[in-house]
């Protein structure tokens, strides 16, 4: 009889287990929110965000870059998602540059803009896909710097699911009260999208072409024999803010979805 209570019960909690296995729950950090009154936004039907911001850091493998100001556009294609994809592009850009007692401040070229898609859980990936299409000069050595497509932080392309502090969102309410003002937005209020961002380690790649562009053993880069370029970091600590969308509101959304 002993023997069979326990063969019972072994027979019970093997039928029981699958009841108590681990289920993995995905985490909701939020997601960029877009309407346009009487429009439905789509990829057939998009929508054109912009912002303006200021740049409070900016080094360029170890160049302190200086700018006048930034701008962010952006083609909103979905009315909610977890990503959002903005042009950077920066403005009155130069460095200064010391010789002797005398500093000048040669011009920085973006030769296009800096994209990025930033992503819900705080992290971004440089959208590129041409070898030439983030780069940028420092003149007058005319060193060309190519930031390559990347995921940053780097844990975010191993960990997705894992929140990060690199990019920040927040939704700026407008209160409307006109009855035009009331028209395209019915519920009163009008959203605009803030964004932060302190990216501490972008890749950044150029080519050693002479003493104004070179390598210099020790330095916080390596040069990579293969392709022949220096692998080195850049930094960005920036943010937009009001990123308005054409007639109607943007935002992030932290509140979960519904069960």
């Amino acid at each position: 009889m002993v023997i069979g209570i326990a063969a019972a019960a072994v027979a019970l909690a093997a039928s029981a287990s699958p009841a108590f296995a681990k289920v993995e729950v995905k985490h909701f950090y939020g997601e960029f929110t877009a309407s346009i009154t009487g429009q439905t936004i789509s990829p057939a039907s998009p929508a054109v965000a912009k912002g303006i911001g200021e740049v409070s850091e900016l080094k360029i493998a170890g160049v302190n870059v200086e700018c006048g100001g930034l701008t962010g556009t952006s083609e909103v294609t979905a009315e909610r998602s977890t990503s959002l994809t903005m042009t950077l592009t920066f403005k009155k850009c130069s460095y200064p540059d010391k010789q002797g007692n005398v500093i000048s401040h040669p011009k920085v070229v973006f030769k296009k803009p800096l994209v990025l898609r930033f992503h819900a859980n705080g992290s971004a990936r440089v959208v590129t896909i041409e070898a030439n299409e983030a780069e940028l000069r420092i003149k007058p050595a005319n060193c060309k710097y190519h930031i390559p497509e990347q995921e940053i932080p780097l844990a975010a392309e191993k960990k997705p699911e894992s929140e990060f502090e690199a990019a920040e969102y927040a939704t700026e309410e407008e209160v409307i009260t006109s009855k035009g003002g009331l028209k395209k937005f019915p519920s009163g209020i009008r959203e605009r999208l803030n964004v932060s961002m302190i990216f501490k380690r972008i890749l950044t790649e150029f080519k050693p072409t002479g003493p104004q562009c070179e390598y210099v053993k020790g330095e916080e880069a390596a040069f990579n024999p293969i392709t022949g370029e220096v692998e080195a970091h850049s930094k960005l600590e920036a943010e937009l803010e009001e990123i308005t969308l054409k007639d109607g509101s943007i935002g992030f959304d932290t509140t979960p979805p519904e069960i």
